[in-house]
């Protein structure tokens, strides 16, 4: 058991949702943040306002040659690049479909 105390085991800061009490909140609660000795980052900090306090990092495990392995990132920019991806493929399928539908009606010919 000694052997495996340490396993997994690593300093680290946490952040969590907290009543104005300090009491733990899991929803709507503000933000506290505490170093890997307890001491305050941050308290009672409105979790609508994270950004003005944290920087997200993504790291990408397909990563496209040409492109940085890892870049900072929100949620919401996250969400739009997926969103266009998803739209340019649907168009590159349209324009597909139509090259497809061409080629039939001159009975395959070029």
């Amino acid at each position: 058991l000694k052997t495996l105390a340490t396993f997994g085991s690593f300093d680290s800061n946490h952040l969590s949702l907290v009543r104005a009490d300090g009491a733990m909140d899991l929803y709507h609660g503000n933000l506290r943040a505490i170093d890997a000795q307890g001491n305050t980052i941050f308290d009672q900090v409105d979790y609508q306002q994270y950004r003005d306090y944290l920087i997200e990092e993504v790291f990408r495990d397909n990563v496209v040659p040409g492109e940085p392995s890892w870049r900072q990132a929100d949620p919401y920019q996250a969400a739009q690049l997926e969103l266009n991806r998803k739209i340019e493929a649907l168009e590159a399928g349209r324009k597909g479909a139509r090259a497809a539908r061409k080629l039939a009606k001159r009975g395959g010919r070029q």
